[in-house]
C-alpha cells in the first residue's frame, strides 16, 4: 500500500494518498496507527489507520484502504465526525451525535466492491417525553419508526463480535512533514 497526500507536488519516497484529517491528527498528536485485516474476504488485507484515544483505551479507525484489481487502491474515511468501530462481516459502525441522539451509522465492506457500502443508520428520539426508535435502511427510502425491541435486535446483529486488530504505530510520519 503506498499512503500519499493530497499535495499536488511530491517527491518520490514521500507519504502518498494520506486523508487530509488524518495527516491533521497525526501531526497534532504524533502518531498514525495502522493495521492490515481482511474485511471483505476477497484475500487482498485492507490497511486501517486509525488514531489511539487514551481517555477510552481505544483506536480510532478513521480510514481504510481496499485493493481491488479493476480499480487500484481505493479509500474510505470513516470518521466524519464520530467514532467508528469494527465488527465481524467487515462492519463498520460509527457512532456520534446531531440532531437526533445518539445516531449509529453502519456501512459494510462488500467483497465485489472495495467500497463501503451502507447498510442503515438508526437514531433515539425524544418526544413528548417518550423514546422513539428510527431507522432508515435504503439510500432514499426515508426513516420508519421501529419498536425498541427491533432497534435492539438489528444494533446486536451487527455489533456482535467486535474484530480484534493489532495496531502498530508508523514510524517517521510527523517526521516526514
Amino acid at each position: 500500500y503506498a499512503i500519499k497526500s493530497n499535495i499536488e507536488t511530491y517527491e518520490n519516497g514521500v507519504w502518498e494518498n494520506v486523508e487530509d484529517l488524518m495527516f491533521y491528527t497525526g501531526k497534532k498528536k504524533g502518531v498514525l496507527y495502522y493495521c492490515l485485516k481482511d474485511l471483505s474476504n476477497d484475500w487482498h488485507p485492507e490497511l486501517i489507520i486509525s488514531t489511539y484515544l487514551e481517555s477510552e483505551n481505544e483506536y480510532l479507525p478513521g480510514v481504510i484502504y481496499h485493493y481491488i484489481e479493476e480499480k487500484g487502491i481505493v479509500w474510505s474515511f470513516l470518521s466524519e465526525g464520530m467514532t467508528a468501530r469494527i465488527y465481524d462481516g467487515g462492519i463498520v459502525e460509527m457512532e456520534g451525535s446531531g440532531a437526533y441522539e445518539p445516531l449509529l451509522y453502519y456501512r459494510f465492506f462488500s467483497d465485489d466492491s472495495g467500497d463501503l457500502e451502507f447498510l442503515g443508520y438508526y437514531t433515539i428520539q425524544v418526544q413528548d417525553g417518550e423514546a422513539k426508535y428510527f431507522e432508515e435502511a435504503g439510500k432514499g427510502d426515508g426513516k420508519r419508526e421501529i419498536s425498541e425491541k427491533e432497534y435492539k435486535e438489528i444494533i446486536a446483529a451487527y455489533t456482535a463480535v467486535l474484530i480484534d486488530l493489532e495496531y502498530l504505530p508508523i514510524e517517521g510520519f510527523c517526521e516526514a512533514y
